[in-house]
Order: C-alpha cells, then structure tokens, then sequence
C-alpha cells in the first residue's frame, strides 16, 4: 500500500499489551470502504491495483457537483469511538475548498464479517499527518501535525483530535510555527521576515503503557529589518540564523498541557492561534 497511502504514519506510537493504537489497515479493507465512499462505479486505482481514491467527488463534499476527484492521502483503524469497537478513518485531498483545507475524512465503523460502515463524513479534516495512542479509558487520541499556508505565510502545527461515542469530535491546537516572507504593516513599512519550523516531534511514553507527554523540536529566527523590503519585492525568503527551541507537554489523561516555560514560549513565539490550518467545526 505505500504507493496508495504515501504519507501515511502507522501510528504505532503507544499501545495496549495486545493491540497496537491505531494502524495501517490492508487494501482490500480501504477498496471496500471506499466503494461506500465513491459515487458507483468511481474508485480509482493505481498501476498495481491497488485503491487510491474516487474519479468523481463523493456527495457528501461540498463540490460534489462540479468535476473534480478526491485523492485518498491517509488510512487508520483504531478504537476512535469506544473502547469496544473498531473504526477506519481515511482523508483525502479534492472536493472541497481552501476554507475547509482542501479536502475531508470519512470514518467507517468495522465489523468481524461484512464490510465497513459509513458513519460520518468531516469537511476540513485533512492535510493532516495522525499518529494515534492509548487514552486511559480505552480509545485511541489521534495527534497529527497540519499544515496551512496563505498570502506568503505558511504554518505547521501539531492538533489533538478526540472522537466522542456520537461521532462528534473535539479538536485543540497545542502550538504552531509561522514562516512569513512578506507582511506589510497597515500604513508602516514591510516588517522583516520571519523563519519558523516545526523539525519533529514525539510522545513520551513507553510501549503498551498511557503516555506521559509530547515533546517538539522548534525553530525560529527574525531577518534584519533591512530584509523587509526586499522579500515583499522577491518574494524569496532570505537567509538568516534561527535558534531552536524545545517545546514539552504533559499528559493529564484529557489533554496535553504546556510545561510553565513552553507556555511562555507560546506566548512569545508560538502561539497556536499563528494556524493557518483551518478548523473544521462540522460534518456531513
């Protein structure tokens, strides 16, 4: 499936003694859910066959009547729901616009016989790169970092996402990076550029137990103000020295929760209102 699902991460950061949180599911698994997800007749697949999205937008998109296709990206199974039952959530790019981050996720529920189940379909959550793990009660958390750009910013960001018993979802931003090449001060000069990157990122836990926290590895540097004027002209983001900085959270088997010191850092420089990644707040 590396070809079908070329950015997926398997996810399988923290898990039970007996079942990893949250993994790669078979083809044959997605080929069958998106068989519910695609319009009749409208799944595609690659040179080897194997099932990479819809040729048509699914009817539950917001462009559903305009050409277009959506592109399978990612495909997870876990316990989303409940600790009892099995899900499989796959996003894609297409069919939706840049206000709901270009695409959307389905999320299915799974049986031990008979095909995956259509529960829900989520405009906006996609572009995101999930990992998933173990909450104290049983069901899976997914982390993912997200990415979003515009007007000569771009932003990474990594977000919680919680699925409830309803299918209903909560989503938080924990903090974001903001590269910006060009912003001009309403009435002011160009202010100088500033270079900001999420490098990684990863839970701290041990396998098969609740994990007890997140830490990422930041950067971020300001250019001269001399700069300013040439990068709004440009619009190439000049060379200059940034720092790095280590952002840590502990787990309080809810949220993650910023240490003192990273929430004086996002105050400062990483704020996780700097997202450009749009939250999506509804379903279809």
């Amino acid at each position: 499936m590396a070809a079908a699902l070329a950015i997926l991460w398997t996810a399988a950061l923290v898990g039970g003694p007996r079942r990893r949180a949250g993994t790669a599911p078979p083809g044959r698994l997605i080929a069958a859910a998106l068989a519910q997800a695609c319009p009749a007749g409208s799944v595609t697949r690659n040179a080897k066959g194997r099932p990479t999205g819809c040729r048509v937008c699914p009817r539950q998109t917001d462009v559903r009547d305009l050409p277009g296709s959506w592109t399978l990206k990612e495909a997870l199974t876990g316990r989303f729901l409940s600790a009892h039952g099995r899900n499989l959530l796959m996003t894609g790019w297409g069919c939706e616009p840049h206000m709901l981050n270009w695409g959307g996720a389905f999320l299915f529920a799974l049986a031990r016989a008979g095909p995956p189940r259509l529960l829900r379909y989520y405009a906006g959550l996609s572009s995101v790169r999930w990992r998933a793990f173990r909450m104290p009660k049983g069901r899976d958390l997914l982390l993912g970092r997200a990415e979003g750009g515009a007007q000569g910013t771009r932003t990474q960001s990594v977000i919680q996402l919680a699925f409830r018993t309803s299918g209903r979802f909560s989503l938080r931003t924990l903090f974001a990076t903001a590269s910006v090449w060009c912003a001009e001060a309403s009435g002011g000069p160009p202010t100088p550029p500033v270079r900001s990157q999420l490098r990684r990122w990863r839970i701290v836990g041990r396998t098969g137990a609740v994990p007890s926290g997140l830490l990422a590895t930041v950067t971020w540097g300001r250019a001269p103000r001399t700069e300013a004027v040439a990068a709004c002209t440009s619009w190439r983001m000049p060379q200059f020295p940034v720092k790095t900085y280590h952002l840590r959270f502990r787990y309080d088997g809810q949220f993650f929760l910023p240490t003192p010191a990273t929430e004086r850092l996002l105050q400062r420089k990483f704020s996780p209102s700097l997202s450009l990644w749009v939250n999506p707040l509804f379903t279809r």
